[in-house]
């Protein structure tokens, strides 16, 4: 579920766009301020994150170089661990890491979509009609509708995507939610 809030200017966001990318004193203050919370932020706020190595290029040589870089930077790895195929399943850790991506492109229709109004704006002045247009003359869908409309597979899907980034053919909503014109591959 994407937890919508109307703080701050551009209309109704969600939290996750309105946290992310930031630091872990700037984020709980942000968050205080959202809340409506005036207490004092704790003395001793540090960053912290959770790392992971993508199975294909889980190797020595890249344990070591995150290890080794993250030193280099001031990082202090506090634990780590390996996690077999079998657990990530059972406890959908893919599937929550990215949930809010998949939402966005391929569980949600469009018309369940929310952007914030300055990037309605930002749609309409790129692709020449607004967003609530190009929803009502059926414009606009979800990744897996894209797929079944066009008559191609989500590996083709993949390929008119990359030629779409590379175009600069699109708006970014918010974190990792994109809308952009796609052309037949």
């Amino acid at each position: 579920v994407s937890t919508q809030s109307t703080w701050g200017e551009g209309g109704k966001r969600s939290l996750f766009d309105l946290l992310e990318d930031l630091n872990a004193e700037n984020l709980l203050a942000k968050a205080q301020a959202i809340a409506g919370v005036t207490a004092d932020l704790p003395a001793d706020t540090k960053n912290q994150a959770f790392v992971f190595v993508k199975p294909h290029a889980f190797t020595e040589g890249v344990l070591r170089l995150v290890s080794e870089r993250f030193a280099a930077e001031g990082i202090t790895i506090t634990s780590e661990g390996t996690l077999d195929s079998k657990t990530i399943d059972q406890n959908k850790l893919i599937d929550n890491h990215y949930y809010s991506i998949a939402n966005k492109a391929s569980l949600t229709k469009p018309i369940d979509l929310n952007p914030p109004d300055d990037k309605q704006a930002e749609f309409a002045q790129k692709f020449g009609l607004s967003w609530h247009d190009a929803l009502s003359q059926n414009l606009v869908y979800n990744a897996v509708d894209a797929c079944r409309r066009l008559r191609i597979s989500g590996a083709k899907m993949d390929e008119a995507w990359a030629a779409t980034k590379s175009s600069g053919n699109l708006v970014k909503f918010g974190g990792g939610f994109y809308c952009g014109k796609v052309t037949k591959p």
